[in-house]
């Protein structure tokens, strides 16, 4: 008489558990080594335990890398912050002296330099300060940083853009008032008798060169002609 292991074993198919009679089930299931035995050597259970392994053996591999890894990426941090730091005191110091040059050049148009905010130069805010060094500190995600930095970088190209499309407008009405008055002020010029060009002087009868060389006196043409009406005196 085979046992119920038997016969479970002896079976090949997942239908071997009908042939088992109620009471073979239970002591089956009371039996937790034989129910251990079973379940190893499931083909499904097999297949899961080796895909098992290879995502421990994978987790293990990537977990050993990314510890590796920390410390540059901590320090890629580091150095991200720091030229972050470095472009708000550049753009802070780029932006005052664009400010200084725009005072300058408005000094004659007093009302334009009303329109700007006084605070318009401003690059990052103090909150944005504050949170970059929170985030040298490592009290703030790159992600949360980023997002906050792209907008302060927005408002800042905002109101640059505004400041420089007024300095432009500044400088067209200044250079259009320097036009109208040089036009204002010009005069047409009248040249004297002494600046206009004159011909030398020479005694009639004599030859634009001079006299002639050998000494020889010109012929004096008439210099007026006599009237024909006029009656000639009689010869004597």
């Amino acid at each position: 008489m085979y046992s119920p292991e038997n016969r479970l074993t002896s079976s090949t198919c997942p239908d071997g558990y009908r042939a088992l009679s109620t009471g073979e089930l239970r002591e089956l299931l009371q039996n937790d080594d034989k129910m251990d035995q079973i379940i190893r050597l499931n083909e499904k259970f097999q297949e899961l335990q080796v895909d098992r392994e290879t995502l421990l053996t994978t987790n293990r591999s990537v977990a050993e890398e990314s510890l590796a890894r920390r410390p540059r990426l901590n320090n890629g941090k580091l150095q991200l912050a720091e030229k972050y730091r470095e472009l708000s005191n550049l753009a802070t110091t780029c932006w005052e002296k664009q400010r200084v040059c725009l005072n300058d050049s408005l000094q004659s148009d007093p009302p334009l330099c009303v329109i700007l905010p006084a605070d318009a130069g401003l690059f990052v805010c103090p909150a944005s300060q504050e949170l970059l060094e929170k985030f040298m500190e490592g009290n703030v995600s790159l992600d949360e940083f980023l997002d906050s930095f792209q907008s302060s970088r927005k408002t800042y190209h905002i109101r640059r853009a505004q400041a420089e499309k007024m300095q432009e407008l500044a400088q067209a009405k200044k250079q259009l008032g320097k036009t109208k008055r040089s036009e204002e002020s010009k005069v047409p010029e009248v040249k004297k008798d002494s600046e206009l060009p004159q011909e030398p002087q020479r005694v009639i009868g004599q030859l634009s060169g001079g006299w002639p060389a050998n000494g020889r006196p010109v012929r004096v043409q008439q210099l007026y002609r006599p009237n024909p009406q006029q009656p000639e005196p009689p010869y004597r």
